[in-house]
């Protein structure tokens, strides 16, 4: 189960922070992404904490950490930070052969 955490850490950071590679995350996640709801930037903290014993010990316990951030939908992000469709998606679909 632990190592599911750790996984999920460091798919957080990745998705938050906008880096790839982040086993040797070293900034304070709020210096990346000051926006992020503190109790949010909390539990990536502890997720990233050296002292495993420190770290939430259960998927369900960091399920159970983002189940306020859930309750209400959310909109769309700026266009500015979806991500850019390669050539091939931006054509037009083909035309189905009968």
């Amino acid at each position: 189960m632990r190592g599911l955490v750790f996984l999920a850490r460091i798919r957080f950071l990745e998705a938050l922070s906008g880096r790839s590679n982040l086993r040797r995350f070293t900034d304070a996640f709020e210096e990346l992404r000051p926006e992020v709801p503190d109790g949010l930037a909390a539990l990536i903290e502890r997720m990233m904490a050296k002292d495993p014993a420190q770290r939430p010990q259960t998927p369900q316990e960091v399920a159970d950490t983002l189940a306020p951030y859930t309750a209400a939908p959310i909109g769309a992000p700026p266009d500015d930070e979806m991500p850019r469709l390669s050539s091939g998606d931006q054509a037009p679909p083909l035309p189905l052969s009968s």
